[in-house]
């Protein structure tokens, strides 16, 4: 089965809703593998200093650097935005149509 990306995004969105993810054991298990792979000379400390500054670092906005945390309540909003958007939407035809009724009895 296909699904289409709109398809997609209202899955994982309706999913993390009932599923919320859980940053912060994200976060331990990533610290964790960092650092076994840092004693296992996989990467370098350098690799592993970078690594771990960026945990913390989800996404850029203009200047400002937002976290996972703040990211996930963007989302919350923006689909709250969206939901609103299509209310009014939906309220704006049936004003224009009841017009339109009102217009063609004239």
């Amino acid at each position: 089965m296909i699904l289409s990306l709109e398809t997609l995004q209202k899955s994982f969105t309706a999913f993390n809703k009932q599923i919320p993810i859980n940053y912060k054991l994200f976060r331990e298990e990533t610290e964790d593998a960092y650092e076994t792979n840092l004693k296992n000379g996989i990467i370098s400390e350098e690799e592993y200093e970078r690594f771990m500054a960026s945990l913390d670092q989800y996404a850029t906005i203009g200047e400002e650097e937002i976290d996972p945390v703040e990211a996930s309540q963007l989302e919350v909003e923006k689909q709250q935005a969206r939901e609103l958007i299509k209310k009014m939407t939906k309220n704006f035809k049936k004003k224009m149509q009841s017009r339109s009724k009102y217009n063609a009895s004239l």
